[in-house]
């Protein structure tokens, strides 16, 4: 989510395997008090049956977020951390 009223923001996007490699760089936009939600494998096609972390970063710092992980019909937070 962009918390900021007036700016839209580029949120820069990097993921890595297990071993750290990096597997995906992109970027996606937000409109000022804007949010977006989608699955990494939808979004980011690279990322299926992949293990390893998501970084979303942002110039400022006006973006907040929530991490899901499902199993099945089953799924629960993990913990999102800034830098």
């Amino acid at each position: 989510m962009n918390t900021n009223a007036t700016q839209t923001i580029t949120v820069s996007v990097t993921l890595r395997d297990e071993n750290g490699l990096v597997i995906l760089t992109d970027t996606v936009q937000l409109g000022p008090r804007n949010h977006t939600a989608f699955a990494l494998p939808d979004k980011f096609g690279k990322s299926a049956n992949q293990r390893g972390v998501a970084e979303f970063s942002a110039p400022t710092p006006d973006i907040s977020g929530l991490g899901l992980r499902f199993s099945g019909a089953a799924f629960t937070s993990f913990p999102v951390f800034g830098q």
